[in-house]
């Protein structure tokens, strides 16, 4: 689990940079000294007033065209989650959304990995 400020190359050149709020790799040998290359298996974005266009929609769709498997949208205003997991080897795309006080299923974990947002009250 890695946080910004830290380099994500989407793809094969220098042209896709992106800093997720909050990353994921399940493999580590993408992460190097100076930046993470490829796609992580989860992003997520904590929106902000001056984020929340670019991350819900420049941001989903180089996460999705990137085969980011899963991205997360999180909404402190609204207390919600929005969930897109992005349809890997012909699987269909999904969305789901989640209110802070319910317990979040991790898509790019094994069945029952949960994430319960209701702890973290702030």
């Amino acid at each position: 689990v890695l946080t910004a400020p830290c380099d994500v190359q989407l793809d094969g050149d220098d042209r896709t940079i992106v800093q997720p709020d909050i990353f994921v790799y399940c493999d580590q040998n993408r992460i190097t000294q100076n930046r993470c290359i490829g796609a992580p298996d989860l992003c997520m974005e904590i929106l902000s007033p001056s984020t929340r266009s670019k991350d819900m929609l420049l941001k989903r769709y180089k996460y999705e065209r990137a085969h980011v498997r899963e991205f997360w949208v999180v909404d402190p205003e609204f207390r919600r989650v929005v969930v897109y997991r992005f349809g890997q080897n012909g699987q269909e795309s999904s969305e789901h959304s989640y209110h802070f006080d319910d317990r979040i299923p991790i898509g790019i974990c094994k069945e029952g990995s949960l994430i319960d947002f209701g702890r973290y009250r702030g």
